[in-house]
Parts: C-alpha cells; structure tokens; sequence
C-alpha cells in the first residue's frame, strides 16, 4: 500500500512540474525577446568560441543620443564589453577594462555597451557609475537590445572580441582574469588580416 501511495505522489508532482514548465517556458521566452531576460553572470569567466563571419548588424548610441551603427567598426579590432549599472560584476570588471584601454586604446576599439533598453536599466545611472570610476573609456547604450541580440548577450558582463573585418574573434562570459583578457587581446591583434 506504501508503494502504490509514493508512486501516486511521485506521478501528481512529475504532472505539476511539466504543466508548469508548459505554462512558464513562454513567458520567460517573452522576457528575453524583451531584454528582461539579460542575468548577471556568476562564477568565473567562460570563452565561448563563436563562428566567424561578417559583423552582426546592431545600433547603439553615444552620449550624445547619436547613433553608432556595427558597419562602422571594419578596420580595427573591437572589444565589446555589455554591462548594466546594477550588475556588481559589471562594475568590479571596469578597472581592469579602463586599464586595457589605457594600454591598447591606440589599436583597438573599446566599447563598452551598457544594456539600457528593456527598462533594466537608465542613461542616468549609467553615466554615475562611469563619472564615480572616473573611467575614460568610450560608452554607448543599447537602448533598443539590437547589440545585445545580435551577439546572443543573455548574462552580464559579456565580452565580444571583434577582429578587424567584424567577424568574432573570441566571446566570454563573466570577468576573466586580467591576464587572460590582455592575452586575448593580443592575439586579437596579432592576428593576420583576412
């Protein structure tokens, strides 16, 4: 009788698991399509090799609301760094980002994407953490995702290495090492034009 009874409830609590995975799995895809669905990374850095091949088409703007568009990056290495201004990992990454733009800011392009639109974010708290860090780096805003999208960003901070023609030369998740990000960005220069 005991194990007819813990096979009943094993059956009415496997149902309520796939009913409700059928019922949330939408909404949540909903939330992505939005950018609601962008999470802060956690744990340590992870490169994900990603296929080459022409730069993704994308819009961001500078401060001064003027639009940045992708096919503009050809001929220079680019860094894409995503970030939000409520992500502490974002910001405990940003140090290392102005250091490396102080040193290879001459043969590459920094960009530093903040993730504005799908109301997680504001202009205004994204220019006080840039003004409080004193960080001199280019920044751009993401108003409608278009970046976001386009690299697959689904957890902050992202960085998208970029070679010279646009194709995506390296892509990590969460903040490596310093060491490993100077590395990839030396071979990223290093590398021999296509």
């Amino acid at each position: 009788m005991k194990k007819w009874i813990l096979v009943a409830v094993i059956v009415v609590l496997g149902a309520g698991v796939i009913t409700g995975a059928f019922f949330l799995y939408p909404k949540l895809a909903d939330e992505y399509e939005r950018g609601d669905g962008i999470q802060e990374a956690a744990g340590d850095s992870r490169d994900d090799n990603t296929e080459a091949g022409d730069i993704k088409d994308f819009t961001v703007y500078d401060s001064a609301g003027n639009a940045v568009i992708s096919s503009s990056l050809k001929g220079k290495p680019v860094v894409l760094y995503f970030w939000a201004s409520w992500c502490p990992s974002c910001k405990a990454g940003m140090p290392g980002l102005q250091a490396l733009y102080e040193k290879y800011g001459n043969d590459v392009e920094f960009m530093a994407v903040a993730v504005t639109g799908g109301g997680n974010d504001t202009k205004s708290a994204v220019d006080s953490v840039i003004s409080e860090g004193g960080y001199t780096f280019p920044v751009f805003y993401d108003n409608d995702v278009s970046a976001s999208i386009a690299y697959s960003v689904r957890s902050i901070p992202s960085i998208v290495f970029l070679n010279e023609n646009g194709a995506v030369f390296s892509q990590k998740i969460g903040v490596p090492s310093q060491t490993s990000f100077e590395n990839t960005i030396d071979s990223l220069i290093s590398q021999p034009s296509a």
